[in-house]
C-alpha cells in the first residue's frame, strides 16, 4: 500500500512540475477520450465517473494515463490548457495503479482507464473540465519527466439532482 502511495505521489508531483514537451493541440486523427458518469449526481455527495482513452498514440510504447480535474476556483480550465498550473487542479491515477477503483467498471486496458469524482454543491447543470495526460517513459534532467507526452481536453455536463 506504501508503493501505491509513492507511485500517486510522484505522479501528482509529476503534474506540478510540467512538461515542457507536452502538446496541447488536437488533430482529428487524435485518440478518443470517452467520459461516463459511474453513479447519479446528487447535490453534496460524490459523483463517480470514468474517463477511458481509446487508441492511444502511444500504445506501442507502453503508455499510461493520468485524470487531471479542475477543482475548483473562478477562473476555468482553458481547452487549450494554457492555464492548467495557474487553477486548482487534482489528479486521479489510472486503474492499473489505482486498484480501490478497479470494482466500478471491467476495463481490458487499465493503463488506459481512470475512476475520477466530484461533489457538486448546486442543482441543474455542472461540468466536469480536466484532460487525460497520456505519457509513457522518463528522463532524468533537473527533474523527472516523461519521455512523451499528449494532453486530451474534456468537458462533460453532469445533471445533478437536488436530491430532496
Amino acid at each position: 500500500m506504501k508503493n501505491l502511495s509513492n507511485i500517486i505521489i510522484l505522479f501528482l508531483f509529476l503534474l506540478v512540475i510540467g512538461c515542457g514537451k507536452t502538446e496541447n493541440k488536437r488533430k482529428s486523427n487524435d485518440p478518443t477520450v470517452v467520459v461516463k458518469l459511474l453513479t447519479p449526481s446528487k447535490i453534496n455527495e460524490p459523483v463517480k465517473a470514468v474517463a477511458i482513452l481509446l487508441d492511444s498514440e502511444f500504445a506501442d510504447k507502453n503508455s499510461q494515463i493520468f485524470v487531471v480535474l479542475q477543482s475548483g476556483g473562478d477562473e476555468p480550465l482553458k481547452k487549450d490548457l494554457s492555464n492548467e498550473y495557474e487553477i486548482d487542479i487534482e489528479g486521479f491515477a489510472n486503474l492499473e495503479i489505482d486498484s480501490l477503483n478497479q470494482k466500478w467498471i471491467e476495463s481490458k486496458d487499465k493503463r488506459h482507464s481512470a475512476v475520477f469524482g466530484r461533489t457538486f454543491y448546486e442543482p441543474g447543470k455542472n461540468k466536469l473540465k480536466g484532460y487525460v495526460w497520456d505519457f509513457y517513459g522518463f528522463e532524468h534532467t533537473d527533474s523527472i519527466i516523461p519521455s512523451q507526452s499528449r494532453k486530451y481536453y474534456f468537458e462533460f455536463d453532469v445533471d445533478t439532482e437536488d436530491g430532496k
